[in-house]
């Protein structure tokens, strides 16, 4: 392990990180060198330019001219970030892996804290950590706390902040280009079902930047529409799991269908998650009925 200095080109480092960008000039900057300062140096970056058109491939070039551990592969024209992530990895040559937005930002000893955890126990495949939301201009809104891996049938809760074993990306494969805007979550999934181990701090070690070009805001019905895949995906692998988490994953299919309009099939898929346990189907609705109840109240309270 390195914890000083630059890795020279001939070690192996211990950390790749893939961080796809596509025009994301405006904050590429800031997120590289939060990489560059990490208090753990042995990392290698892997660049991925998705076909960008601003200066993106500009700023690329300057970090890589003055860090070998820096270096980039550009696709010709834009793949979307699955395909992204996939090329990265296809180069990465470290035990951990994890990836990263071009307007996002680490804490400076997040790579050290994420990698203290898989070195402490090999027994845990995965590990990720809280974060912080900030605005366009780095103003800090709020920290954000992740969920238990085992709401993962039902929600994404692991948060962007996280490492995992290279074994993990080998023994599943990469990430599904079908399902832009919920690669992620297919992924985690994916290694949820396959028995992995999550592992989650408790710490905020990243900053998470909400503005009008993130994706979760400017393609809300793409999420919504790709979250819903990722469910009926992989529901059928879910055999093994007990019968109340498959009951609340139908039940999360049949919701997401009614918001995206499809009334008949949510109401098909409401049934199954019935038949499969009742009793999950109602816990979960007094948990999301207490939990607008309680949204509201607040919102009434802040107005006065």
């Amino acid at each position: 392990m390195h914890n000083g200095g630059k890795s020279t080109v001939t070690d192996r480092p211990k950390i790749s990180v893939v961080l796809p960008t596509f025009n994301g000039a405006a904050y590429l900057g800031e997120s590289l060198k939060s990489i560059v300062g990490q208090s753990f140096s042995s990392w290698e970056l892997i660049i991925v330019d998705d076909g960008s058109t601003d200066t993106t491939p500009e700023i690329i070039q300057e970090f890589v001219a003055r860090d070998s551990r820096i270096r980039q592969v550009r696709h010709l024209e834009n793949r979307n970030l699955p395909a992204a992530l996939n090329t990265g990895f296809s180069e990465a040559k470290g035990e951990y892996f994890t990836w990263s937005s071009d307007d996002n930002v680490y804490n400076q000893n997040a790579f050290q804290r994420l990698i203290a955890v898989l070195n402490h126990s090999a027994e845990i495949d995965i590990v990720y950590a809280d974060f912080d939301m900030i605005d366009a201009v780095g103003q800090r809104i709020r920290t954000v706390h992740c969920l238990s891996s085992q709401e993962l049938p039902i929600r994404n809760g692991i948060g962007a902040c996280f490492l995992y074993r290279r074994s993990v990306q080998d023994a599943i494969s990469g990430y599904e280009e079908s399902l832009h805007c919920a690669e992620d979550w297919d992924f985690w999934l994916r290694a949820f079902i396959a028995g992995f181990c999550f592992y989650h701090m408790r710490d905020s070690l990243y900053l998470y930047r909400d503005h009008d070009r993130s994706l979760t805001r400017s393609h809300w019905r793409l999420v919504q529409a790709a979250s819903r895949k990722v469910l009926e995906k992989n529901f059928p692998s879910m055999q093994n799991l007990a019968p109340a988490t498959r009951a609340r994953c139908a039940y999360a299919l049949s919701r997401r269908s009614f918001t995206l309009g499809e009334i008949r099939l949510g109401i098909l898929q409401f049934a199954r998650a019935c038949r499969i346990s009742p009793v999950a189907v109602f816990r979960d609705t007094v948990l999301i009925l207490s939990r607008r109840v309680f949204e509201s109240v607040g919102k009434l309270m802040r107005v006065r």
